[in-house]
């Protein structure tokens, strides 16, 4: 058998673990107590991993707040200290089964999704909702709504999923993209209906009405942006992308992320090797009073849904979205086509009406982005390039061809 057919068979294999996994949701729970590797001093953020002193300062400002959020420090400035003086252990969310949207930080209190794939058995890990804190902002209104969280309404998300008996993910997902989602950036169908789905749930714990009414303002898009379905969906996609790891001689990524510095991609066949490039700044529309030199490198975690083939890949599902990110229906259509060039399988339970019902296309093959010179399309948020601010936009991406030309460079070396 060729070089080719050997990868290109061993891609097959990655895809339909991807497509055939199957996250459920199982628990809300604090960090410590689930995420594997996770201490007291840790400190989780998105992207490959980076030091300290290489940081964007959105995620800087993010380490700051978990650092009030923990009540190791009472103000900004003292957490900026602690941050520095190496009493804290960075390391990366997906070392750890985890992702986190933007700066994604996750510390030890902070209350996480936890999804568990019944079919391959792993389980990954998202923070429940951290606020303002995924662009950066340390100000202590951020830090309360977390608190908040923490403290009031995930007691009565964890007993409602435990009364629920889990909550299946896929079918949830499949609903979404069919009442107008992508789930990456839109993910106002997707929230609501799992607020819908937790409701008689919820009642059914032994919650006061006061306990209750603060959990269902929660999850009935309480929050202006409609974001809990994007932290459901990065959990999820997360689990069927670790069930597509270490399949030997395959081409296919198993994990995108950025950091606000460098985009990095893992690849199946090829462990838990980051391959990395410059992150580029998105182009899109911005929240007013900021502008595109506001802008910070893209960042986040997030790139992990078009991973798994939605998102971007899945763009025709939700032309609404372009008026978020910029453009026209018709360019949701294409970038969803032109995906199909640089993947190597189609999800028949992820299906795109607009396009008679075919499948989303699903794992990047290194190979066909390099032969092609097409980039995986991502939508994405935008932080602000200062710490102290909430989230300034949203729009598209692509990562840097440098990351498929390092993986490739491997993965012919691997064959040698």
């Amino acid at each position: 058998m060729s070089k080719s057919a050997i990868i290109s068979e061993a891609n097959q294999e990655a895809a339909k673990r991807m497509i055939t996994a199957h996250p459920v949701l199982v628990d809300v729970a604090p960090a410590i107590k689930v995420i594997p590797g996770m201490t007291e001093r840790t400190i989780l953020h998105a992207g490959p991993p980076i030091e300290w002193d290489r940081m964007c300062n959105a995620m800087k400002g993010a380490i700051q707040a978990a650092i009030l959020f923990e009540g190791i420090a009472s103000s900004p400035e003292e957490a900026l200290k602690i941050a520095k003086s190496g009493k804290v252990i960075f390391e990366t969310n997906h070392e750890h089964q985890a992702v986190g949207s933007m700066t994604g930080v996750t510390s030890p209190s902070m209350p996480v999704w936890v999804v568990k794939d019944t079919v391959y058995g792993n389980s990954a890990y998202q923070a429940l909702d951290i606020g303002d804190f995924a662009g950066g902002n340390f100000h202590q209104k951020a830090v309360q709504y977390n608190l908040m969280v923490r403290d009031e309404v995930a007691p009565v998300l964890k007993a409602a999923i435990m009364e629920a008996k889990g909550i299946d993910m896929k079918i949830w997902m499949s609903k979404a993209f069919h009442m107008g989602d992508e789930l990456h950036n839109r993910c106002a169908a997707g929230t609501n209906l799992f607020a819908k789905m937790m409701m008689p749930n919820l009642v059914r714990t032994d919650f006061d009405r006061e306990s209750l009414v603060r959990a269902a303002d929660y999850l009935a898009a309480g929050k202006p942006s409609e974001l809990i379905g994007i932290f459901l969906s990065m959990v999820s996609c997360k689990v069927a992308c670790d069930a597509a790891k270490n399949v030997k001689n395959s081409s296919v990524v198993t994990a995108m992320s950025r950091n606000g510095v460098e985009f990095g991609i893992k690849v199946s066949g090829l462990g838990d090797v980051w391959f990395t490039g410059p992150s580029n700044v998105p182009k899109g529309l911005y929240h007013p009073p900021y502008r595109e030199e506001n802008a910070n490198p893209d960042i986040g975690d997030s790139a992990i849904t078009e991973t798994r083939g939605v998102g971007g890949f899945i763009i025709a599902t939700s032309p609404a979205i372009m008026g978020f990110v910029g453009g026209i229906a018709r360019d949701a259509l294409n970038y969803t086509l032109e995906m199909g060039a640089i993947t190597v399988a189609k999800d028949p339970e992820f299906t795109i009406p607009a396009l008679d019902f075919q499948g989303t296309p699903v794992g990047i093959d290194v190979r066909k982005v390099v032969e092609t010179g097409i980039l995986p399309i991502i939508d994405t948020g935008i932080a602000h390039k200062e710490a102290g601010h909430p989230e300034i936009g949203g729009g598209l991406v692509r990562p840097p061809m440098e990351a498929f030309n390092k993986a490739l460079k491997a993965m012919s070396e691997e064959f040698r």
